[in-house]
């Protein structure tokens, strides 16, 4: 391998080749040379699977690894619809509205006077959920969350209509004075945006969104969570789930197919706890891109970015957290705070139409798909 000063280069163009990939072409002192990927573990070799910040050389022009795709920010949003309200940090040089989707930048105190503690867990969270028809769940939590912490939270439950549901039920949910339980004129209101309806209705600088079969049991430290939005720049301050499925992971975005031709979101699961990343004054929470559906959040910050995609009918996971990660914004993984995943077992307690509004044969979107 020949590598050469980039300061005798005389002119530079790209060129396509059969299979269309590109490679830049450079020429030297008459001799034609390529930009080619050097890993920055394997003594500068060439490499066809460079990281990030792996440096470039000029190579022989026949090298394999100087064929290239062109990734432009048009081929990124076609793929990546959900990225649709990416922000371009303030003062960046970059146009790209998803530049820095990639970086992962660590997490830091708030100086001092930006700190607000909370005191009282009530005037600070409130339980954001969004329920199918199945309101002995949300009961069953509420009762879950008095029984851990010797007092009710603010609680507000979105649930599809009609609401035709008997007066027993009522009486059940007076008993809990701060669950507000919401139940829609539409009788679809899919995932997404009952969500963004519930979280439109809280009144506190913290919600802890929740599926509607959770409990609260002795590991549900809440006021971990909440000592970590006060203290430091996180948006997002994620539990686990006790004895259930890891939903946590690290985003990238890139090449992953053998022959680079598609663009894609790769995820990275568990990762969060391999690379731990740690949170300050935290050592046993750690930064991660994305996490299970328990979450403490910061209200205005997660209605500022438009909260979930209302076209998500289901599979809404991921898109939260892209949004999140887009907009340069931090998420928190503290894995020995956890809730229990509860799957209700009586099939009383699933809700009328639950199952076909829970799958839908598989269609994500409201009104198509990507």
């Amino acid at each position: 391998m020949e590598l050469v000063d980039c300061s005798d280069v005389t002119e530079s163009f790209l060129t396509e080749d059969k299979d269309g990939m590109f490679y830049i072409q450079r020429i030297v002192k008459n001799e034609e040379l390529c930009i080619t990927p050097m890993s920055g573990r394997n003594d500068l070799n060439v490499t066809r699977s460079p990281c990030l910040e792996d440096p470039v050389g000029l190579t022989r022009c026949d090298k394999d690894a100087s064929r290239i795709l062109l990734m432009e920010e048009g081929f990124f949003q076609e793929d990546r619809k959900l990225l649709k309200m990416a922000v371009v940090p303030q003062n960046s040089s970059c146009d790209f509205k998803a530049c820095g989707f990639n970086k992962r930048e660590p997490v830091k105190l708030l100086p001092p006077h930006q700190v607000g503690r909370c005191t009282k867990l009530w005037e600070c969270v409130t339980l954001a959920v969004k329920t199918t028809r199945r309101p002995h769940l949300i009961l069953r939590l509420a009762e879950s969350v008095r029984e851990r912490l010797g007092f009710d939270l603010p609680i507000v439950a979105y649930d599809d209509g009609p609401n035709d549901y008997p007066d027993e039920i009522y009486q059940q949910i007076a008993e809990y004075p701060l669950l507000q339980y919401v139940v829609s004129k539409n009788e679809d209101l899919g995932i997404a945006r009952g969500r963004n309806l519930a979280v439109m209705q809280v009144k506190t600088k913290y919600f802890f969104l929740l599926d509607d079969d959770i409990k609260f049991n002795e590991y549900t430290k809440l006021d971990k969570l909440v000592e970590i939005l006060d203290t430091t720049d996180v948006t997002v301050a994620s539990a686990a789930y006790s004895g259930g499925i890891s939903f946590t992971a690290y985003f990238e975005f890139g090449h992953f197919n053998e022959n680079k031709s598609k663009r894609r979101l790769g995820v990275y699961h568990k990762a969060c706890t391999l690379v731990n990343q740690t949170i300050p004054n935290h050592p046993s929470c750690v930064r991660c891109d994305i996490s299970s559906n328990a979450f403490l959040a910061r209200t205005t910050e997660i209605l500022d970015i438009g909260g979930w995609d209302p076209e998500l009918m289901i599979v809404e996971h991921k898109d939260i957290f892209i949004r999140l990660k887009a907009a340069g914004m931090k998420v928190a993984l503290c894995p020995d705070v956890k809730v229990k995943h509860a799957r209700p077992s009586k099939i009383s307690v699933k809700g009328e139409d639950y199952k076909e509004k829970r799958r839908r044969g598989g269609q994500r979107f409201d009104k198509y798909d990507y």
